[in-house]
């Protein structure tokens, strides 16, 4: 390299920060943050001046500041071409010269430099040497990005110029016209040409310096994923990407499959199956439940979580897109549509196999089944006679778009049939016809032909081959035989799962640890291990009411199979088939406890390897009656048992011993349930007084979100009247003092590079010590503690306030969001009122209609997105609908799984309220 250029490259490397030159330059008004644009250079300088041109000619009121990181280039065209053109753009024009770090490193480099220069700088763009923005493309971009801090990153529609199909040179791609996160773990839908906002730097997500060949965008994107931002597109960006010959994609295709395993283990927590199933509820639900006499259709990934609601006609226009543009978007998997009553029924007299019931429609690999329900003791579904009614017709998502869209429906006699066993006292009369495909056929399109724009299209990743790509190997055993569990865990639920034969569930024993791990805080899951053909005796069972969740498990006839382990025979009962199935559902369990009788002993291993904790129930008069064989088979799985759990250890620990099985896994009955950790990281403390921190109510935390006089008082009340609930008046939004706490704590973090320790005379010494999330943890528990103060017996424990209503959109969500995080088990009730009534209430006697009604329009709109977005912890409630009829209380109760009494809530609503 000549001499002159490394003068050059020595003076401007590294580049001190530079203030925009105000005679040149014009500054907005300051409470604007400028936008900073990070140009990497390397090996393309002959387009690099088109990028930068483009940078610092954005036709905006912001501030731009655009940085070009050298990344070590061995042209000297480029230090030279990029020096010429800081004479034409002083102030917003810098350049820092590095070692050779790849994309990566160059872009971290770039996003440091501009942050210290400018620490409140606003937003970052990432636009590659060969690329290109239109004028107008960072003001497109700020404006997609909005204020909602959630949105970390605004990305566009790919515009291709250069190497193009487009007849006109440019072709557009469409990656994710609706951002989505299963899309994004199953191929980068963002492309680096995106604006980050800065918070996501300052929360410590940067590129990996090590992903150097290839994947490095895709991986960064699922980093700010992971940190809990989501990204937003652009339609109309102006971004153009210059399509060459050859790219570092290439590069990464070559290393594909090294690459991908190395971001799933990086990213373990966006591929843990109750994240992936959590986002199957929000984006991509697995049903579709219609019922005959409602207009209404309901989307879920798990029959006993409230999804989404929509209309009938809202649900044709999604079959329409669906037709129109299949790769694009998701659409349910199975559609189940009801006859009148039978969902109620169905809720309301079985809820607890409602997950196995759906399940077993998920395995079905029939196009359209009619099913007829009938009321027994004997769980089961099986095949049946065709017939001329049916209680369910369930179609898979190509058999229901076909016969929708024709509106060639076969007769349900023609249809194969099932029948389904529940334990429903009152079955409703079936259905002879599913009339209501019909009518949904009449509000699709007339015009069932489409136009396609030549030079755009949708290119991101196929929405239903998701299911098979990212959904499936994460929720299931083995996806070729089993689909995933409809199980959709709640953050901070654990479940212990019990087996249980078919003599022993009417066992009092068995309902009583049921009963110790539920205290303990856990949801229970009961399998009802069965033989297929066998009869057994129908008893009382107080196990299959304690249990949030049945599951039959039907176990072929065994043909008595055995093998040897250290010389004893070993019968195998279970077949491989049953042991992936039992494997899949302990995907979503914590603990599972099985006797020595039991057959899924040989799933333990399955169960371990899932990750839950194997407890086996052995009574100590086995040390006596059990013979060699017996013994065997216990300790040919002894390496997956975790526990033997007995009623004396003294018995039966020797003589195990004396078997090769370690003293130190038999532990006491009694012991075993005191020691087991709460299913909750907080314990439960005696009295009120007490409570240590770190404390937690059993049934979670309940809050009343609303403003003021929107008749919360009277729900409030209610809530109050169920056994266990504790719900506090209004404590003038004390809370929110804690969560304004939180947010100084943390900004000591994001506003300062506290990555390094701070010396001992630097002003912010220390800083890089602080926990801001044990800081607001700790704020809580004493909120809890001193000001809501619950009694010892409080099941769920909360507080209603109405001065949410005096924060702006984004303070009261981010507010609600804090709330959510950091009370575990949160559930919210959203109280609406119309503004109209709102406004003549004496409390805003003095104040203008019109703040009154931007106020509680404000606000509604917040709770809406809320619920929206978490609708298994959200309920709306509107004053209207509840206020003069108890009936309008069913869907909080509904809500909240309690039982409602009407008498006491007529009583109540009857009764003057006092303020």
């Amino acid at each position: 390299m000549a001499s002159s250029a490394k003068k050059l490259m020595a003076r401007h490397s590294p580049m001190p920060a530079v203030a925009p030159n105000s005679d040149t330059q014009h500054l907005p008004d300051a409470e604007i943050e400028p936008i900073g644009i990070v140009i990497p250079a390397y090996g393309h300088p002959r387009f690099l001046g088109e990028a930068i041109i483009s940078a610092c000619t954005q036709e905006t009121e912001r501030q731009i500041l655009v940085v070009v990181v050298d990344d070590g280039c061995r042209f000297e065209e480029t230090v030279e071409l990029v020096t010429s053109l800081m004479g034409q753009f002083p102030g917003v024009l810098h350049y820092v010269r590095h070692k050779n770090t790849r994309l990566p490193g160059a872009r971290n480099k770039g996003v440091r430099f501009l942050m210290a220069m400018c620490p409140e700088i606003d937003s970052v763009f990432f636009l590659d040497a060969d690329n290109r923005l239109s004028p107008y493309s960072i003001e497109a971009y700020r404006k997609a990005l909005g204020d909602d801090e959630r949105i970390g990153w605004a990305y566009p529609d790919i515009a291709f110029f250069g190497l193009s199909w487009g007849r006109g040179g440019f072709d557009i791609r469409e990656t994710a016209p609706d951002y989505s996160v299963l899309k994004h773990l199953c191929g980068n839908i963002s492309e680096a040409g995106s604006l980050v906002r800065a918070s996501v730097f300052r929360n410590d997500v940067f590129y990996d310096d090590t992903m150097r060949s290839g994947f490095e965008d895709w991986d960064f994107w699922l980093t700010a994923l992971g940190a809990g931002y989501l990204g937003v597109r652009v339609k109309d960006a102006g971004f153009l990407y210059r399509r060459r010959a050859e790219s570092m994609l290439a590069d990464s295709r070559r290393e594909e499959e090294l690459l991908l395993a190395r971001m799933k283990l990086k990213h373990k927590a966006l591929f843990d199956p109750k994240f992936i199933m959590q986002t199957v509820q929000r984006e991509a639900p697995f049903f579709a439940i219609l019922e005959e006499d409602s207009d209404k259709v309901l989307l879920t990934a798990d029959p006993c979580v409230k999804g989404e609601e929509i209309t009938l006609e809202e649900f044709a226009n999604r079959v329409a897109a669906c037709r129109k543009s299949p790769r694009e978007h998701f659409f349910p998997r199975k559609i189940v549509l009801f006859a009148p009553g039978m969902w109620q029924a169905l809720k309301k007299g079985a809820p607890a196999y409602m997950r196995w019931v759906f399940w077993m429609l998920l395995r079905d690999k029939t196009g359209t089944k009619a099913i007829s329900v009938v009321s027994s003791a004997r769980p089961a579904m099986r095949r049946a006679t065709p017939g001329d009614h049916a209680h369910m017709i369930v179609f898979d998502s190509t058999a229901f778009e076909n016969q929708v869209w024709t509106g060639d429906l076969a007769p349900l006699a023609e249809l194969e049939h099932a029948e389904l066993s529940l334990p429903i006292k009152a079955v409703p009369e079936g259905m002879t016809a599913g009339l209501l495909c019909w009518n949904l056929g009449t509000l699709l399109p007339k015009d069932k032909t489409y136009s396609r724009h030549t030079d755009r299209r949708y290119a991101g990743p196929h929405a239903r081959g998701l299911y098979e790509k990212v959904i499936d190997p994460a929720c299931s055993a083995d996806d070729e035989f089993f689909p995933p569990a409809p199980w959709v865990r709640a953050d901070g639920e654990k479940w212990f799962a019990f087996v249980a034969t078919g003599d022993e569930v009417a066992i009092a024993d068995l309902a009583g640890r049921m009963q110790a791990a539920r205290i303990k805080g856990y949801r229970i899951l009961l399998v009802l291990e069965r033989e297929d053909g066998v009869q057994y005796e129908d008893k009382p069972s107080l196990a299959l009411d304690i249990a949030d969740m049945i599951v039959p498990l039907i176990l072929e006839p065994s043909a008595g199979m055995s093998r040897y382990y250290l010389g004893r025979r070993v019968k195998s009962v279970m077949t491989g088939m049953r042991q992936l199935e039992l494997e899949t559902l302990a995907i979503h369990f914590d603990h599972i406890e099985a006797s020595h009788t039991a057959m899924s002993l040989e799933a333990f291993g399955a169960s371990k390897h899932r990750g839950a904790k194997t407890h086996l129930m052995m009574p100590s008069a086995y040390a006596h009656d059990a013979g060699a064989e017996d013994f065997g088979r216990v300790l040919a799985y002894e390496h997956a048992i975790d526990q033997v759990v007995t009623d004396d250890p003294s018995v039966l620990a020797p003589v195990l011993s004396a078997q090769g099985i370690p003293r130190e896994k038999v532990v006491a009955e009694a012991d075993f349930f005191s020691a087991l950790a709460p299913a909750s990281n907080k314990v439960n403390a005696p009295a009120v007084m007490a409570k240590p921190l770190s404390w937690a109510p059993t049934g979670g935390y309940l809050f009343v979100v609303t403003y003021g006089r929107s008749g919360s008082t009277l729900l409030q009340t209610v809530l109050q009247s169920i056994d266990g609930y504790f719900i506090r008046g209004e404590n003038e939004n004390a809370l929110y003092s804690l969560f304004e706490a939180w947010k100084r704590a943390r900004s000591v973090r994001q506003r300062f590079d506290t990555t390094r320790p701070v010396p001992r005379h630097g002003p912010w010494y220390g800083a890089e010590e602080v926990d801001a999330e044990a800081f607001a943890a700790r704020l809580v528990d004493a909120f809890v503690a001193e000001v809501i103060r619950p009694p010892e017996d409080a099941r769920v424990v909360g507080f209603k306030e109405i001065r949410y209503g005096d924060l702006s959109e984004g303070e009261l969500e981010e507010y609600l969001e804090f709330i959510r995080r950091f009370f575990p088990q949160s559930r919210f009730v959203f109280n609406m009122r119309n503004a109209a009534d709102v406004g003549r209430s004496g409390w805003w006697k003095d104040t203008d209609p019109g703040f009154v009604e931007k106020l509680v329009s404000r606000s509604d709109a917040v709770f809406k997105r809320f619920a929206a977005r978490y609708s298994a912890i959200s309920h709306l409630m509107q004053y209207e609908e509840y206020a003069q009829a108890e009936a309008g209380f069913v869907s909080l109760f509904d809500f909240l799984g309690e039982e409602m009494d009407e008498a006491v809530l007529k009583a109540m609503m009857a009764r003057q309220l006092d303020h």
